[in-house]
């Protein structure tokens, strides 16, 4: 923590901070994590056009390593830090589908929930010693209001379809999906429990084509993104709508 606060500060006094956001606590000494885990997988694969698989897992971490944003800077960058989360519990599920209709189409899909806790936290609800504001009123958090950890997505799925009529071309539309998480404070309990510190979920799609034009040189086509859907606060992993097309060309030696 020392550390940070001296980075913070300096940059401070050289006037490169726009603001500071909200910090979690920790001693300034990242610990290496341990953890152990359990998992069940329940696979279904018949001799037919449908297959799927169930995978349910949980996990039961020490000391956690987490990164949090500290501070947004003057040029519109994040600036991050790590820290230590004492005892975490995760779990979840995850269902995934093939499905073959007809030769020239395959298409599949895939769903998880998870969910991970500070148990720290949840020690604190039971005794009653954790607050949260409601209508600018102090309110003791309950369990079901707590969020769990910052940055993750209880929800998440993604479908694909796929087109080969032929050896000689192929298409796929994909959509990836994540429901809102948590980014950061904003009530001064350094816990997620309130609907500000939540991001949107959102939805990506993908187009793909391919078409051999000769036997040493194909085609492609890729639109990335194809809604532009952009978050430069909070997601700035995404670059809004990507086109490309090229050619690939390969001989044997």
């Amino acid at each position: 923590a020392s550390d940070r606060d001296g980075q913070l500060a300096s940059l401070r006094d050289a006037g490169r901070v726009a603001y500071i956001q909200a910090l979690s606590s920790g001693d300034g000494m990242l610990r290496p994590e341990t953890s152990w885990s359990a998992q069940g997988v329940y696979s279904y694969d018949p001799d037919l056009p449908l297959s799927f698989d169930v995978h349910l897992y949980a996990n039961r971490v020490k000391d956690l390593i987490e990164y949090q944003p500290v501070a947004v800077l003057t040029d519109g960058q994040t600036l991050f830090s790590y820290y230590n989360v004492r005892r975490v519990q995760t779990a979840g599920t995850s269902l995934r589908m093939q499905w073959r209709p007809s030769a020239p189409w395959h298409v599949s899909a895939s769903y998880t929930w998870s969910r991970a806790v500070d148990l720290d936290v949840l020690a604190q609800i039971d005794r009653g010693s954790l607050y949260t504001r409601v209508d600018g009123r102090d309110m003791r958090l309950s369990r079901d209001g707590y969020g769990g950890l910052f940055r993750r997505s209880p929800h998440r799925a993604t479908a694909q379809v796929w087109l080969r009529p032929s050896s000689n071309w192929d298409a796929s539309l994909s959509i990836t999906w994540r429901s809102r998480f948590g980014y950061e404070d904003v009530n001064g309990n350094l816990v997620l429990d309130s609907d500000r510190e939540y991001v949107n979920g959102y939805a990506l799609v993908t187009l793909s084509a391919r078409k051999r034009l000769r036997d040493w040189v194909t085609l492609y086509v890729r639109a990335e993104n194809l809604g532009d859907y952009i978050d430069p606060t909070y997601v700035q992993s995404l670059s809004g709508r990507l086109i490309t097309v090229g050619l690939r060309t390969s001989w044997d030696s």
